[in-house]
């Protein structure tokens, strides 16, 4: 008799433990079910969104096969090729030299950096601020940057763009500047104008791309006194005179691109002579 109630009290216990389990477990796969599909849907609406998405470290590696699908290096870290859940391809620049600023104000900067949309600027996709790892996603563009097509040298004269083109990519890139100089909230000196960092996609659309070296100035001030080292061949005068650095140092350096688009090698080239190697010097003589 005792054991016939301990039954009765014993299994509608179990069976309510049972059904507390099971509901406790639904609950928590779609609880996971539902986060993984809204980070899915970020992901493949982030550049819709506006705001930079942050990534863990982790995540970055598992989306650039650990970082093996390297796209070029520059000054500040490499570039590696990557892919996010729904297939979009992006440009993952991993940062070796980090700034001697925190955490707070790196999101700002990439915020602020984030937060610039232009058909002729190169999106920033996301970041990742973690420990001591920083890294920009930005969108992948397919032709690369300009240098591959304005100069010879790379795969012969079957590469090189038209004349056409090249008066686009001229226009085009000079709208790019013109938006973070003028028509940002902040404005930004990039500092690094060159072929390099003008990225094409696969319409010849051209991109600003690498604000690595880009210094953030208020619209109050029309000069800004920074270390930054630009590239050779396309410093304006104030960098070696150590004077302020105005929105017109880019206008230099856009000058000597379009010397370069136009005559199709590079401004400073040390396979000329003593007096031809440096391309402005040159054109100055045969004007």
């Amino acid at each position: 008799m005792g054991s016939a109630k301990e039954k009765v009290v014993i299994i509608p216990t179990v069976l309510s433990m049972v059904v507390l389990i099971v509901l406790l477990s639904l609950l928590l796969y779609f609880s996971v079910h539902r986060k993984r599909t809204l980070k899915r849907e970020m992901e493949s609406s982030f550049i819709l969104s506006g705001a930079p998405m942050s990534f863990t470290y982790r995540n970055l590696q598992i989306r650039t096969c650990n970082f093996t699908q390297l796209l070029g290096t520059g000054e500040f870290g490499s570039v590696y090729k990557g892919s996010l859940r729904d297939g979009t391809l992006v440009a993952v620049k991993k940062l070796d030299r980090v700034l001697p600023h925190g955490e707070k104000e790196f999101i700002t900067e990439v915020n602020t950096i984030g937060s610039m949309h232009h058909m002729n600027l190169v999106c920033l996709c996301g970041y990742c601020s973690e420990g001591s790892h920083r890294l920009l996603v930005y969108e992948f563009m397919k032709n690369g940057s300009l240098d591959k097509w304005i100069f010879p040298s790379y795969q012969g004269r079957d590469r090189l763009l038209d004349w056409t083109t090249h008066l686009n990519i001229a226009i085009a890139t000079a709208q790019g500047i013109a938006y973070f100089h003028e028509q940002c909230r902040d404005r930004i000196i990039h500092c690094d104008i060159k072929p390099e960092n003008i990225l094409v996609d696969e319409n010849f659309c051209p991109k600003v791309s690498d604000f690595g070296l880009a210094k953030l100035m208020g619209r109050e001030h029309s000069h800004v006194v920074t270390m930054v080292k630009s590239t050779r061949g396309y410093l304006a005068p104030e960098w070696v005179s150590n004077r302020p650095i105005a929105v017109k140092a880019d206008i230099y350096s856009y000058g000597m691109l379009i010397l370069e688009i136009i005559g199709g090698w590079r401004n400073l080239d040390m396979s000329f002579g003593a007096e031809d190697f440096f391309y402005l010097g040159w054109a100055y003589k045969v004007h």
